[in-house]
């Protein structure tokens, strides 16, 4: 995530923010950068990992920070690491990172606004804490309840009242406090084995059982040098099965955050449905251009016409065609528009058993750079020789046929 420069010291100066997320729980962590190079990347992964634990999955965009290098180097740490990234040009496909990222934005611009500052990494921090702090409308708890099974310490009335006091001294505290810690010091003197005063009682009970197996443990071992199969079984069995606190709110929030997603994608899939009914067979449409692929003056849209349209698991599908042959993928309703009262001639006469199959990319920068040659490129070269494609057919590159070489010669 791209932030304006942060500058700490005449050598310390960030420009990044790494911004991780815990996909159930939606606990974040947020690391400021002063580069997106993947041995930074992996450095602040490193420090995520060994304090929290790896996961079993991490999920990243296609960025040139986590390249093979980087994949490489934490399987050798983590060997049980998967790593998944998301569909090129689709940020759907990492949504929950990227509604993250707009939450992480706004918060840091009103925390900057209301404390009178100009330093972001110095607000990554308390914001962040702030988010992880705050209730889910999903899973109805905050991250941090669900990921360590506990409302934050300072969240309790009593340290409110003692920080507005501003008491730093043990000795300052209130006398509730005050007699209530010297009398569990007395009580520890009086019964300095009494575990079951301030011990929970999940937690005494457990110590019983193990203590009754270690017990039991003991007396047959002189008979046989295994232990008894059945005990051992029950043991484990007990202590496997024994609810705790944390275990109550994570299956809490599964429960809520399974009826929410799926409300969420019943409610999306109902609308597609109602939409789907007014695009039938050779409708005009139109699929969004990618802006890597177009510059600010050429058409956003890709001109299309439906020429087979199917339902899957009640999704329905469409085969589109356009002036440069059929796409090969095929579409749900909610990627395009409709382009009735604005299609092209040309595509209205076109027969699409003479197309050829292409890509949705190349025929979107036939359509946007290459609307006046009819051809486009991404040599890496100069363009001089018949290997570049334009070259080829004797018409000028585009602007945006390899906007970041400047050494091309087939340039007007």
């Amino acid at each position: 995530m791209r932030t304006r420069p942060d500058k700490i010291s005449p050598e310390i100066v960030y420009c990044w923010i790494l911004n991780c997320i815990d996909h159930f729980s939606k606990f974040s962590w947020a690391y400021p950068l002063k580069n997106k190079t993947a041995a930074e990347v992996v450095t602040k992964l490193y420090e995520l990992f060994f304090v929290f634990g790896p996961p079993h999955i991490i999920h990243s965009d296609n960025g040139r920070e986590f390249v093979s290098s980087v994949t490489m180097e934490l399987k050798n740490s983590f060997h049980d690491l998967l790593f998944i990234r998301g569909r090129p040009r689709h940020p759907q496909s990492q949504g929950c990172i990227e509604r993250a990222n707009g939450v992480l934005c706004d918060a840091l611009g009103k925390w900057m606004s209301t404390n009178n500052s100009s330093s972001w990494s110095t607000a990554l921090l308390p914001v962040t804490y702030g988010i992880n702090t705050r209730k889910s409308t999903v899973t109805k708890a905050t991250p941090y309840e669900i990921m360590f099974g506990q409302r934050p310490r300072s969240d309790s009335d009593f340290w409110k009242l003692v920080q507005e006091a501003g008491i730093e001294d043990e000795e300052n505290l209130p006398i509730p406090v005050d007699e209530s810690n010297d009398n569990m010091i007395d009580d520890a003197l009086d019964n300095p084995i009494d575990i079951n005063a301030h011990i929970d009682t999940e937690v005494v009970e457990l110590l019983k059982q193990l203590s009754d197996d270690m017990s039991s443990y003991s007396s047959t071992s002189s008979s046989s040098k295994l232990p008894n199969s059945s005990t051992a079984l029950t043991s484990s069995a007990t202590v496997a099965t024994t609810p705790t606190r944390h275990d109550k709110i994570r299956k809490t929030a599964t429960d809520h955050y399974l009826a929410t997603a799926n409300k969420k994608m019943k409610l999306h899939q109902d609308s597609l449905n109602m939409i789907a009914n007014n695009f039938n067979i050779n409708d005009c449409v139109g699929l969004e251009i990618h802006p890597v692929d177009r510059t600010n003056t050429d058409p956003k849209y890709l001109p299309c016409r439906i020429v087979e349209k199917t339902a899957k698991n009640n999704v329905f599908l469409y085969k589109l065609i356009c002036q440069y042959g059929v796409l090969q993928n095929s579409f749900e309703v909610g990627q395009f528009v409709n382009l009735n009262d604005a299609c092209p001639d040309e595509l209205k006469k076109i027969n699409a058993d003479n197309l050829k199959p292409i890509t949705l990319i190349e025929a979107s920068k036939l359509y946007a750079r290459g609307s006046v040659t009819g051809r486009t490129c991404n040599c890496r070269s100069k363009c001089s020789t018949k290997t570049c494609p334009c070259k080829k057919v004797n018409v000028s590159c585009s602007t945006k046929c390899h906007s970041k070489i400047g050494t091309c010669s087939n340039m007007e």
